[in-house]
């Protein structure tokens, strides 16, 4: 969900930018009313806000997701010693591709996960201290 608030809010952000672009066009003109030249950058402000707002909600989702991955991936450290990409996924409520790649990243800023793959991308999890 936080990428569609993350897309919408870039896309948020260039309308504002070519509202202001409009409205700095405008104000060159001679032939436009006052209204007309005022009303490109109200929009600017308004879709200013609504895409700042977008890009704050996306990234407090998305720490939020990070933050309820990491409980899980303790939860499941402190239940066995190893576990499948396959079995992040279900208990996260999350896609095999997000849990792979949440796997990937956890080994490479962490030093407490060890990660194997075998066949079939089937990715094994082990606590860094088990592999010794």
């Amino acid at each position: 969900m936080y990428r569609i608030k993350y897309l919408l809010g870039i896309g948020s952000v260039i309308a504002a930018a070519l509202y202001a672009g409009f409205g700095a066009l405008s104000w060159t003109s001679t032939a436009v009313s006052d209204l007309d030249r005022l009303m490109p950058f109200l929009l600017c402000a308004v879709h200013s806000l609504v895409g700042i707002l977008f890009l704050v909600s996306s990234y407090r989702s998305r720490k939020a997701e990070l933050a309820h991955l990491r409980s899980v991936l303790r939860v499941l450290l402190r239940r066995q010693s190893s576990f499948t990409a396959e079995e992040l996924a279900t208990e996260a409520n999350i896609s095999l591709a997000e849990a792979h790649e949440y796997l990937l990243k956890a080994t490479k800023n962490r030093e407490i996960l060890s990660v194997t793959r075998h066949e079939h991308l089937v990715m094994r999890a082990f606590p860094r201290h088990s592999m010794n």
